[in-house]
């Protein structure tokens, strides 16, 4: 990166030079089987440069390799107006998780091969499961200054699946998990039985007539439907190009007033951090709040069309890409009561927890169609057995406008990139469910 830095300079340009070192230690099992032990190595950097009030970028795994800097130039004869200026950046450096922690497979395997066999001894399923170690180090230095932004990262990732053919058809669940420090046997076990309290009274099928029902939306459901609509709402991507329904709503109520809905990259999670991608400084932000919209996500470019200021939300997933607006971590923010004590109110309500596929969405407007494919029927507050062949349909934000309760318990899951979200369990009522 340094060779860049200084050709750059050489050259007076106004640059940008993004650089990403990722070594990754992994092992997965697939169908129960070992599939995998590998260690791999990414390297690479991503040139931006404004010239001629154009926008130019490319990227190379050669760091050291100064034609990168030539295509960028190329590129900027075919690049967007340049409405921003490159931040000037602080000299910092940041480090999550113990350095020097590595993963020990011949200690961790036959832990590993445990978890797989009781798995597939007690539930006749197989199972899919990754243990991987990341140690990564991002760099980014422009030409307003000679200092640099670094962060560096070293933490464990732990991902458990397990499907199955039972009487009630097939089966599936999913667990994640991570540490910023050494994963131990116990890390593994506590996620098989968070992975275990979604599989209660699954092999009994309730038949659910079509209709409208109270919905309890779990942590993955709510995901792919408040999640996804109101981060591509709220993202300057879509605004500035006029295809959210959330563009001029700043400051009117669009959820129900239960909703408060943060960005929060100082939350304890892999993708911590003090300053974006594009070098400015990060706070946590109120997105939604008391269901009425606050803020967008914005990076430097998507603010400077939209005339507002950046947000500190520029994100990029790879050396490869250009930084796009998007959340650090999404957050809603949890209630007050335990699922189990909600649970144990409720009647006639589906506990909708694994989406399987894609559905029919236009999620950007917010409209969703999801096939359950993993939920269950409560009844006089006991879940009697899995709902089957049943569709849950509805708009975000007409449905979200009728929040009986958010419960207390919640989990946080990966998004795209380096993003999170960490959601809770939401009652809903009035929603649309459609059964073969």
């Amino acid at each position: 990166m340094d060779k860049l830095v200084s050709e750059a300079r050489k050259r007076n340009l106004k640059f940008e030079v993004f650089s990403i070192r990722e070594e990754t230690r992994s092992l997965s099992f697939e169908q129960s089987e070992l599939q995998d032990i590998s260690h791999k190595i990414i390297e690479g950097a991503g040139v931006r440069v404004i010239h001629e009030n154009r926008l130019g970028f490319s990227s190379s795994n050669n760091i050291h390799n100064p034609e990168v800097i030539d295509y960028a130039i190329n590129s900027a004869k075919y690049g967007k107006e340049a409405l921003f200026s490159f931040p000037e950046l602080p000299e910092h450096s940041e480090s999550l998780g113990e350095l020097q922690s590595e993963i020990e497979f011949e200690e961790i395997f036959p832990i590993i091969k445990e978890v797989v066999k009781y798995l597939e001894t007690k539930y006749s399923g197989k199972v899919n499961l990754s243990v991987t170690q990341i140690a990564s180090t991002r760099k980014l230095a422009n030409y307003r200054s000679e200092k640099l932004v670094q962060r560096h990262a070293n933490f464990f990732d732990f991902s458990l699946s397990l499907f199955s053919i039972t009487s009630s058809g097939f089966l599936f669940t999913f667990n994640w998990t991570w540490k910023k420090s050494k994963l131990e046997a116990k890390d593994l076990w506590d996620t098989v039985g968070k992975m275990e309290r979604t599989l209660i009274n699954y092999e009994k099928v309730v038949r659910v007539p079509s209709g409208k029902y109270k919905v309890v939306f779990g942590p993955p459901s709510l995901l792919v439907t408040l999640g996804m609509a109101v981060s591509s709402g709220v993202n300057g991507f879509y605004l500035s190009r006029r295809m959210s329904p959330l563009l001029g709503k700043m400051n009117e109520k669009i959820l129900d007033d239960k909703i408060n809905i943060f960005d929060d990259p100082l939350m304890d999670t892999p993708g911590k951090k003090k300053y974006d991608d594009e070098g400015l400084p990060v706070s946590k932000r109120a997105i939604i709040e008391n269901g009425v919209l606050k803020n967008f996500i914005l990076n430097l470019d998507s603010a400077q069309e939209l005339n507002m200021s950046p947000s500190g939300n520029g994100i990029r997933g790879s050396y490869t890409s250009q930084p796009l607006p998007g959340f650090h971590t999404l957050h809603l923010l949890e209630g007050n009561r335990s699922l189990d004590e909600i649970v144990a109110e409720l009647d006639n309500t589906i506990l909708f927890l694994f989406p399987i596929g894609g559905g029919q969405s236009n999620i950007l407007m917010g409209d969703y169609s999801l096939n359950v494919g993993l939920g269950y029927y409560i009844e006089k507050g006991e879940i009697i057995g899995r709902v089957k062949d049943t569709m849950i349909s509805g708009n975000v934000y007409s449905d979200f406008n009728r929040i009986l309760e958010i419960s207390k318990d919640s989990e946080l899951f990966p998004g795209v990139g380096s993003t999170f979200a960490k959601l809770p369990f939401v009652v809903l009522e009035g929603i649309s469910v459609t059964s073969k």
